[in-house]
């Protein structure tokens, strides 16, 4: 699961660990799923459904009497032996678990169906029934499934665990008007005789996952694109057309894209994305992925904003997830970490390498952030509470960069072999990380096993400190380097062969050295002192790196460095000069930069300067800035607390097409205090826009300018009648701005209740900034109360960090770090 747009990559890894965690184990099993039937009729306005599943078995020790499914908040009716002629078995159905008794032991290989009767009313997971009410009007009519990690069981009875892989069949009777939609390829779509419904029948022939199985269900338009004879599909609400081809035009380019890379043909007989409201981010649903509808992109937002981020990671997922599936969620970095690589893969593909290496830039930001202010842990654990828990930043951006890390390790070429065999060799098949580690040694002879020992089960990365210095009478560049990062269990020294490149009369020469000392110097024989020098010149290894040398090499870095992120490293250090050269330096750079993110980043530069010089190079550069490093100009003009870059934001945020330079531009005036500008953030307040980004701005504005005398404004914009982003952002700042003032805690109280799953996410990170002191009894509350697991998680873990006194969990992508591409 992913969300892009950058703050999106998936509700999912939004995961934090919660206290108590245990050894986790994957469960025994007396019969595996080999086919899955399940016939359901939809009230979508009522939030109900009622129908069955019906699940063929395969005895696997023998001599079993008694089947045992996860069925979690569902009422079950009956329980029939369809094998059997249908007779009516005994069942019992007690605490998530439903156990049928079969009349005789079953031998090991032959094959039962058993077949529930069963109903759910608005369920706490697994199935949401999205719908206008009379506090929300605007929500459209929806019902979107999500099974990931443990929640199928909340909407049909399953063996709920992601090795369990059969093949599945889904009938859904809905509305006529309304269509739906689910894994692999549609049966048939009959009307109901003498009734105003419509089943729509889906087959998956190929086996598949269990909490893959998907249903979506709304007035939807379908738009049809195709690769190589494979449907490529988009769903989504009537009216929306143009903006799902903004949103998932590219969709056909990636399949092929990853087809090709991998070497693996996309495997399922359509892909088909939905855009569904109020879903946090992508699930990578077989054949069938759901998205979040702000992939969705009017003509406005698409000017500086796009979704290929998300919608690639979900398409990487078909193979790495859905194709070849971690037997147990300990080892789900081999789903979110191949995913997670692939994103920044397409990127490059499609925009130069460039966007590449900036994508795994933000990614190793992300992990950067979690691992320094929230924890540090192995990648592959089996000890956690919650298996929601282990979908953070770790699972996600850390293991993209192990993966990195292994294809400098093993270089292109084999590195794509050995993609290509682990594949092929496990598709259809569910993995450890023990079967990837032997897959690449037998495509390749190459054994990553340290390797994997020391990045995937040991905790944190390699944090160096370097200088350099000439020894003139040898001719040789001395590079000191030093790790320090705290040795912890399995933290202590890494062992990588990093890169060092200098640059001598306009030639580059490169040399490889293992470093795996606490402390080492370097000797390199060269023909003259260098003009340039760097360590990981190509960025392959994640590490934290300060290397001190010469201002007139870091001048060089940013005239000639081929990395985007060595140019931002060096205009980052030459910013910290706040001379007049350090602006022409940088300004010069911007207009030299070809990738946008570059820009974005030099002009981010500029502001740190903070000087009258860089103020003028800024302004200059608004002219002729594309929109989206206009936006970094916006952001850097915050670095000046006078009416001039005042006057140049409030014309910004009144008439900038960019919807995300009029957004920044509102909150920079709310930072800098801007009291001009409150009419403006009222104004916004009433605006329409793509995913209310300019009433959340005008939020953020108000609150910043007015304080608390805004609480009372806010308070209203918390309300259900209030649109859901506009609500999220209200809860925020009631959270930030509310200690201590009348009826904000029992309003963020209620708020844990509500009906719409974001907007508890955002009360519980409320009342934790909020730190009154009966914020962690309501939190513990929830989580003791609370059906859902995932709000379960945040509700104890936000009530353990308040307990300890620890900071917030960071805002930011879940999965995704939060950057100039972030919703």
């Amino acid at each position: 699961m992913d969300g892009s747009g950058r703050s999106f990559i998936c509700a999912r890894s939004a995961g934090a660990f919660a206290p108590g965690g245990t050894p986790q184990y994957h469960p025994d099993a007396g019969f595996a799923t080999r086919h899955v039937r399940i016939a359901l009729s939809i009230d979508v306005r009522g939030k109900t459904a009622f129908g069955s599943c019906a699940a063929t078995l395969e005895s696997l020790g023998g001599g079993d009497r008694e089947v045992r499914l996860d069925a979690v908040g569902m009422k079950v009716a009956a329980v029939r032996l369809e094998s059997g002629g249908g007779s009516r078995l005994r069942f019992s159905h007690e605490r998530g678990v439903l156990r049928a008794f079969l009349p005789r032991p079953v031998p090991r290989g032959e094959r039962v169906t058993v077949s529930v009767s069963y109903s759910l009313k608005d369920p706490a997971a697994g199935l949401t029934f999205i719908g206008p009410d009379k506090d929300e009007p605007g929500r459209p009519l929806q019902v979107w499934s999500q099974g990931q990690t443990d929640d199928s069981r909340f909407w049909f009875p399953c063996r709920d665990v992601p090795s369990e892989k059969a093949t599945t069949e889904v009938l859904a009777t809905v509305p006529e008007d309304f269509t739906a939609v689910s894994n692999g390829e549609l049966v048939s779509s009959a009307r109901v005789p003498g009734r105003r419904l419509r089943t729509w029948h889906w087959r998956m022939a190929q086996p598949h996952s269990l909490y893959l199985v998907t249903l979506a269900v709304g007035r939807f338009s379908e738009l049809r694109d195709e690769w190589d004879g494979i449907p490529v599909t988009y769903y989504c609400e009537r009216g929306r057309e143009a903006d799902a081809r903004r949103g998932f035009g590219k969709t056909p380019d990636m399949v092929r894209f990853f087809s090709e890379r991998i070497g693996v043909r996309y495997p399922w007989p359509k892909y088909a994305q939905v855009a569904m409201h109020e879903f946090g981010g992508g699930m990578e649903n077989t054949s069938a992925a759901t998205q979040t509808d702000m992939a969705l992109l009017d003509r406005r937002a698409a000017l500086d904003t796009d979704f290929d981020g998300l919608v690639a990671h979900e398409l990487a997922h078909q193979w790495f997830g859905d194709l070849v599936t971690c037997r147990s969620w300990s080892h789900g970095w081999l789903n979110e970490g191949f995913a997670s690589y692939f994103d920044p893969l397409y990127q490059g593909h499609a925009l130069g390498e460039d966007a590449f290496h900036y994508d795994m830039h933000l990614e190793a930001q992300a992990y950067f952030d979690e691992d320094s202010s929230r924890y540090s842990r192995p990648i592959v654990t089996n000890v956690y509470k919650h298996s929601w828990s282990l979908f953070d930043r770790h699972l996600y951006q850390k293991a993209a960069w192990v993966l990195h890390g292994i294809r400098y390790r093993l270089g292109d070429e084999l590195w794509w072999a050995a993609v290509k065999h682990y594949v092929e060799r496990f598709s259809h098949r569910c993995v450890e990380t023990s079967d990837f580690v032997a897959a690449v040694e037998e495509a390749t002879g190459r054994n990553i096993r340290p390797m994997v020992d020391r990045w995937v089960y040991g905790a944190g990365h390699p944090e160096y400190r370097a200088a350099y210095r000439w020894d003139q009478a040898k001719k040789e560049a001395v590079v000191w380097i030093t790790q320090r990062q705290k040795p912890s269990g399995k933290s202590g020294l890494f062992s990588v062969a990093l890169e060092f490149r200098f640059e001598t009369d306009g030639v580059l020469k490169t040399f490889k050295k293992t470093v795996d000392e606490r402390e080492r110097s370097f000797r390199f024989k060269l023909p003259e002192e260098p003009t340039a020098a760097w360590i990981d010149p190509d960025h392959w290894v994640l590490k934290e790196l300060e290397f001190s040398k010469p201002a007139s090499f870091w001048r060089r870095q940013l005239r000639i460095d081929r990395n985007i992120m060595g140019r931002v490293e060096a205009a980052g250090q030459i910013s910290r000069w706040k001379t007049p050269e350090s602006v022409s330096l940088i300004e010069a750079a911007f207009h030299r930069e070809k990738f946008w993110a570059g820009r974005y980043e030099l002009a981010k530069a500029l502001g740190r300067v903070g000087t009258s010089e860089s103020f003028k190079a800024l302004q200059r550069l608004l002219k002729i800035a594309d929109h989206r490093s206009r936006r970094g100009v916006a952001e850097a003009l915050a670095e000046f607390p006078g009416e001039a870059a005042i006057s140049l934001l409030m014309g910004l945020a009144r008439k900038d097409p960019a919807l995300r330079v009029r957004t920044a531009s509102l909150r920079c005036l709310g930072k800098l205090g801007a009291m001009q500008a409150l009419p403006l953030a009222l104004k916004a307040l009433s605006e329409d826009s793509w995913g209310e980004v300019i009433r959340r701005s005008g939020v953020t504005a108000l609150a910043s300018l007015q304080g608390t005398k805004a609480l009372a404004r806010l308070k209203r914009l918390s309300m259900p009648d209030q649109p859901t982003p506009v609500r999220l952002e209200a809860a925020d700042w009631l959270g930030r701005l509310g200690f201590g003032e009348e009826g904000v805690f029992e309003l963020l109280e209620r708020m844990l209740w509500d009906s719409n799953r974001v907007v508890v996410f955002a009360a519980v990170k409320a009342l934790e900034a909020l730190k009154d002191d009966r914020c962690p009894a309501a939190l513990k509350k929830l989580a003791e109360k609370s059906p859902r697991t995932w709000v379960a998680m945040i509700a104890e873990a936000a009530a353990e960090r308040l307990r300890e006194g620890l900071d917030p969990e960071p805002a930011g992508r879940s999965g995704k770090a939060a950057g100039p591409r972030a919703s």
